[in-house]
């Protein structure tokens, strides 16, 4: 009875996970991290790309900026409904790296914002 159990247990839990993970990216990508511009618009306008996105049940991962010494790791949490920038390692001028991930959110808005300001429409 309980091996009955069991069978039956694993693959409901493992779709609910599943149904987890992708509300969670959803919810992430549309997620505003300042008034009318979205982690994903953030991201696009401020890396040129879409990133790797990560989901799982309680956060999304977001690993963004593959050129080398520009590289980002964003976690969304679902239960918190925010954003944290986990890493963030751009170069500087000089060739130095420097911890920039409180900076980051915000110049992810600006580039978004100027983006949208430099559109043709």
């Amino acid at each position: 009875m309980i091996v009955i159990a069991g069978w039956i247990y694993i693959p409901i839990s493992e779709r609910l996970e599943e149904k987890r993970a992708a509300e969670a990216y959803k919810e992430a990508l549309a997620f505003e991290i300042a008034d009318g511009v979205t982690l994903l618009e953030g991201i696009r306008a401020f890396f040129g790309e879409d990133g790797c996105w990560l989901p799982d049940s309680r956060s999304v991962g977001v690993i963004a900026g593959e050129t080398p010494g520009h590289l980002a790791y964003l976690e969304y949490d679902s239960k918190k409904n925010q954003v944290r920038a986990l890493i963030y390692y751009p170069m500087s001028e000089e060739g130095q790296r420097w911890d920039g991930r409180d900076e980051l959110i915000g110049l992810m808005v600006q580039a978004a914002r100027k983006q949208r300001s430099e559109a043709p429409w």
